[in-house]
Formats: C-alpha cells, sequence, structure tokens
C-alpha cells in the first residue's frame, strides 16, 4: 500500500467521495457552525499542489459555489509525467545527488501508485507498462490510461469549457518546480487559452524558493493568493 496517499479530490471507489465531501459536506458544516455569508460572491477557494488541482477539480464540478479561485503549483497528474524524475534541491544539498535521486524516485513511484488506485483502482496502469532498452514507453493498457485520462484537468476543463469561465481564476507555479507541476500547469493554461476562458498565469522564479520550488513557491504565494481571492469578494 502506498505510503503517499491522498485523494487526489475526486470521488473514487478508493478514496471515496472526496470532491462531494469538500464542495458539500465541509461547506454546509462551515455555514452550520461559523458567521459565514453562504453564497458564492463572499467565497473563494485556494489550494497547493494535490490541493491546486483538487481547487480546479472543485470549481469545474461546482462552479456556482464560488467567485474566486487560485490554483497554486497544481499536481495535475497528465501522463507526461510518468516518467518524471523527482530530486528535491534541498535532498540534493544536504545528501549528494546520488541520495537525491534514489529518494525521489521512491517518492514519486510512490505517488503514481496512489494515483493508480484513485483513478483506475481495479484496471492498473503501472503494471501493464512494458519498455524498451532505453527505458522509453512502448505498451501500457490503454483502458487504464483512459481512466487517468478521464481526470485529467485539461479533459475536465473540455467537458466542462463555460464553467470556469464564472470563476476569477488565477493558476502560477515555478517554472523549476521540482515535482513537474510546471508542465501541468503550462498545459492547463493551454487548455484555458485554448477555450478562452479568462484567467491569470505566471511560471515564475523565485530565488527565495531555491531548496524547494514547490513547497517554497507555494508557501511564498498563498498571501498574494489570499489577496488575488478578496479582491473580488463582494
Amino acid at each position: 500500500m502506498p505510503a503517499t496517499k491522498g485523494s487526489y479530490y475526486i470521488n473514487s471507489p478508493f478514496s471515496g467521495n472526496y470532491l462531494d465531501y469538500i464542495a458539500k459536506d465541509v461547506l454546509e458544516y462551515m455555514d452550520l457552525h461559523f458567521r459565514t455569508i453562504s453564497d458564492n460572491h463572499h467565497r473563494a477557494l485556494i489550494g497547493g499542489s494535490m490541493g491546486g488541482a483538487g481547487t480546479l477539480r472543485i470549481c469545474l464540478a461546482f462552479p456556482e459555489k464560488f467567485i474566486a479561485a487560485a490554483a497554486l503549483s497544481p499536481g495535475n497528474l497528465v501522463p507526461e509525467l510518468l516518467d518524471w524524475k523527482l530530486m528535491v534541491p534541498l535532498i540534493k544539498e544536504l545528501f549528494g545527488e546520488k541520495i537525491s535521486k534514489r529518494m525521489g524516485a521512491k517518492t514519486w513511484t510512490d505517488i503514481l501508485d496512489t494515483c493508480d488506485l484513485i483513478f483506475s483502482k481495479d484496471n492498473p496502469l503501472l503494471p501493464s507498462i512494458k519498455r524498451d532498452k532505453n527505458g522509453k514507453i512502448i505498451n501500457l493498457n490503454e483502458k487504464a490510461l483512459n481512466n487517468w485520462l478521464k481526470y485529467d484537468i485539461n479533459n475536465l476543463i473540455k467537458e466542462h469549457p463555460d464553467a470556469l469561465k464564472k470563476i476569477n481564476l488565477l493558476i502560477n507555479c515555478a517554472y523549476n518546480d521540482e515535482m513537474g507541476s510546471a508542465i501541468a500547469a503550462k498545459g492547463i493554461n493551454e487548455t484555458l487559452n485554448e477555450f478562452e476562458i479568462p484567467h491569470q498565469f505566471e511560471l515564475y522564479d523565485d530565488p527565495k524558493a531555491t531548496l524547494s520550488p514547490h513547497i517554497l513557491g507555494i508557501a511564498y504565494h498563498i498571501i498574494p493568493a489570499i489577496c488575488f481571492c478578496l479582491s473580488f469578494i463582494s
């Protein structure tokens, strides 16, 4: 069983109806127990990494609930990232490149195993992958791949092109994000542009985040994301 468990904020046989839980149960609880103004003009959503992808998924499924949203370094696990080489700069600085590569490979394999359980529990993708002598993927289970693609945010946008037009949207990411989120963010940006969905997008280079562009990059952009969302709260 993978150690890096998670929900990826979708309704899945593995993790339960987590998307509905956040968008319905959590919001209902907040409105019942706190002094909220329970309409979309006073509600925004912010998330980083897996939560950044979750922000987009939730807004696509429930666009009527939010006026603004910020997805920071969204972790959209597209097939292009199956062979991503994770190496955290901080780990490299502390323990050297060899250990960093080994730790990164273990963590990334665990993340992909978790995705397989969430996206395609009864028909896993990863065990089906065949590679040539150079390590290039030459064959895989197409049905399992299609299960993964069902949850690709780019495909969700294509299926619901009007949903995000109702939300003031911010997406940003470090260009050298060690988790491959820049690839995912650029893809989402291109899809949003294709469907003429207004949004703000930025790939940034933040020297303060050098030791972990993913984690520190998200941390340094939380306050600006809050300010962005608050600017649309009436």
